[in-house]
């Protein structure tokens, strides 16, 4: 396969980089919109990446075209692009995904899934219950991506398919967690890198190493995007952030070993529920606790029998938010944070402080331990 992103960006720890569907989608949907124009005029397009990542944030990187042409009614355009997911072990790597796209009256971007998009049918997933599973940095991308392209007084519609999406979707978490009928479009950088274990954790032992080496006492951490975002959002920069991926507990080690005073753990609920009950490698073929930890908590706290069943019915932690903030139980957060922060402060054996922040999917603080340290170490 094509290896333009390296070229482009570099490669990660020796390996090869990938793209997101989010990214192949935008793509396919800007060569679609250049046919229908006339302005198509090679065998690739040039898209832009999310902003947002200290590392590729608004970069700009060529993907090729795979096919394009007319759609069969005549009307519209459609074009596909071959994932090419890098030296990630992905199974999505090397299926074709495409975009429709037809003009319309007015101004806008309409963006819709046809086959091979799966479809939400349960609350508490990044969109609404009916909506095609395209999360919100794709669409929100493919937008960006199209409206300077389009005349004025006109819009377009798009549809972003998969062609082997229904059957590959049987072999993701999608039908588990309440997304059927295809696979989800997905990517926050835009870009995949890889996530050899061993390489990846030597990454990890760079950061760290150098980060204590420059003189900084206190290390943050978090498994990803969303805890990036909010560190962001009280004006962190995330050049003092180290993103661990699952690797939370050998992150927590290498920051104690190499001589860090202060370990700040921030992080979706969904990571770090499992914390509490010292799962340290989040992926979930390590295990998973995530709604029996909260149904334990919220029953301590005085949930009936009921609504402990309920929890314990979810597919996600995030679904958990909404009832357990209803049921008027938010205390629970804390004491899970807390919880998190004693099986880190026995894991890395009192040798740092230790402070931890729960999240929503939104980048919403629910909880924190201890509550002062923690606002301190956040100004």
């Amino acid at each position: 396969m094509a290896q333009w992103y390296d070229q482009e960006l570099g490669k990660v720890s020796g390996m090869r980089l990938g793209i997101t569907t989010g990214s192949c989608a935008q793509a396919a949907a800007r060569a679609a919109l250049e046919f229908l124009l006339g302005t198509f005029a090679d065998k690739r397009v040039e898209i832009t990446l999310p902003k947002g990542h200290r590392r590729y944030s608004g970069r700009q990187i060529l993907v090729p075209i795979e096919h394009i042409g007319a759609t069969s009614d005549g009307i519209g355009a459609e074009a596909l692009v071959r994932k090419d997911s890098g030296d990630d072990p992905d199974i999505t790597d090397g299926i074709l995904i495409g975009a429709r796209v037809r003009l319309k009256e007015g101004n806008g971007v309409e963006i819709d899934g046809a086959e091979g998009v799966g479809r939400i049918t349960r609350p508490g997933l990044a969109g609404k219950v009916g909506e095609a599973a395209i999360n919100p940095v794709p669409r929100k991308m493919i937008r960006e991506e199209l409206l300077p392209l389009l005349p004025e007084g006109r819009g377009c519609q798009v549809e972003i398919f998969v062609p082997e999406g229904a059957a590959l979707a049987g072999k993701t978490w999608n039908p588990r967690i309440g997304i059927l009928g295809g696979i989800s479009i997905i990517g926050t950088k835009g870009v995949v890198e890889p996530k050899s274990e061993e390489a990846y954790k030597a990454s990890i032992n760079r950061v760290i190493h150098s980060y204590l080496k420059s003189g900084m006492s206190r290390l943050i951490i978090t498994p990803g995007y969303v805890g990036e975002a909010f560190l962001s959002s009280r004006g962190i920069a995330l050049d003092r952030v180290v993103t661990v991926g699952d690797h939370v507990g050998h992150a927590l080690l290498r920051g104690a070993d190499h001589g860090a005073k202060e370990l700040l753990l921030v992080g979706h609920i969904g990571k770090l529920t499992k914390i509490a009950v010292a799962m340290f490698n989040t992926h979930w073929s390590s295990g998973d606790a995530r709604l029996e930890v909260i149904a334990a908590y919220a029953g301590a706290a005085g949930a009936s029998a009921e609504m402990v069943r309920r929890l314990l019915s979810l597919n996600l932690a995030e679904e958990a938010v909404a009832l357990i903030h209803d049921w008027g139980l938010d205390e629970i957060w804390n004491a899970i944070a807390r919880r998190a922060a004693e099986r880190t402060e026995k894991l890395v054996e009192r040798r740092c402080a230790i402070g931890v922040v729960l999240l929503d999917l939104k980048g919403n603080a629910l909880g924190s331990w201890p509550k002062e340290r923690v606002e301190g170490w956040l100004k």
